[in-house]
């Protein structure tokens, strides 16, 4: 995985001084995942502080696994980190038409999530799906050499993810984030209606977000094909968000039926998260097939299962979207 830096070359000294200017990253036990920390907001909070305190709860998130990372790697950090990279994203959706996003952070969040996504998925594949597949066969050494390829391609990559978290494009992203929130540099391009609009209540605000995220998740699931890869990734895209944004304004909107919602959403977006991993280690296996022929009859094997455990967990699905109410009245 290429890294490349759209910055100038600074050196060491340069990138030390930079990284000085970021807040610590969270006390954390060495080599375990930071999971996202609750959003205390004050019931009276407005727009724009909620704003910054649910970006800097995402910050947080995202310098602990980073620090992780570097010190030694392991699966469930890297997911870690691309769910607060995600949450970051889906903040920025939230509040844009209340506070504008400068295009540059936006558009490095996204590359960075981007040089992430495969390597997630090359974990997964390796520790996870392959190993499941093997112990279901019973054929843990015929398909031993596939498993022990997927596990070095993944290794190569989580070098790489080392790399680019060390390197000066992460650094002066995260150095440009945190040096625009503490300055408040949305209100540079308010005006004085805009500015005021942005000091009006957060509960307000975020119950017309959840309400308008809900409606659209409705629409959506009504009309669902269970055949339709990329219409089961835009509703689990859609899922998350909700529950980010459930999560982000919890102290405000809480209550017993938005919980059981949010519980339901979570399970639906467990079992669709279940299906998409199968989906992707078929593409993998795919691709595999072209490029490790000696591998072709393992390959060949392990595609077969995957077939079945696929329709498994699309009858699973499809059982579990049935028994779920939030397409109805919620």
């Amino acid at each position: 995985m290429a890294i490349p830096s759209q910055a100038s070359a600074t050196s060491k000294k340069t990138q030390q001084a930079l990284r000085s200017h970021l807040p610590a990253a969270p006390v954390s036990v060495a080599g375990v995942a930071s999971t996202a920390k609750k959003v205390k907001l004050k019931k009276n909070v407005d727009i724009e502080h909620a704003f910054q305190a649910i970006v800097f709860n995402c910050v947080d998130q995202i310098l602990a696994n980073q620090d992780c990372l570097r010190s030694n790697y392991n699966a469930e950090s890297l997911h870690q980190l691309r769910v607060a990279l995600r949450r970051l994203r889906a903040t920025f959706s939230l509040f844009k038409n209340r506070l504008p996003i400068p295009d540059g952070i936006q558009n490095d969040l996204k590359w960075f999530a981007r040089q992430l996504n495969p390597v997630r998925d090359c974990d997964v594949f390796a520790t996870t799906i392959l190993p499941y597949i093997a112990a279901s066969m019973d054929m843990q050494d015929s398909l031993q050499e596939l498993m022990h390829h997927a596990q070095s391609v993944a290794n190569q990559r989580h070098q790489a993810v080392i790399s680019l978290l060390a390197s000066e494009r992460f650094t002066l992203f995260m150095l440009n984030l945190c040096l625009w929130m503490h300055g408040l540099g949305w209100r540079d391009t308010l005006s004085e209606k805009q500015r005021h609009r942005v000091q009006s209540p957060a509960k307000k605000f975020a119950n017309k977000r959840l309400l308008r995220l809900k409606k659209l998740l409705r629409s959506k699931g009504k009309k669902i094909d269970f055949s339709d890869t990329e219409a089961l990734h835009k509703i689990r895209i859609c899922i998350k968000n909700i529950r980010y944004t459930g999560q982000f304004f919890h102290s405000l909107i809480s209550s017993k039926q938005e919980k059981a919602y949010l519980n339901e959403l979570s399970a639906l977006q467990t079992r669709l998260g279940k299906n998409n991993d199968i989906v992707v280690a078929d593409r993998l296996l795919f691709e595999l097939r072209h490029e490790q022929f000696p591998l072709a009859k393992s390959i060949d094997s392990a595609r077969n299962r995957l077939t079945q455990l696929g329709a498994v967990s699309k009858k699973k699905l499809r059982q579990r979207w049935k028994k779920s109410d939030m397409f109805g009245s919620h």
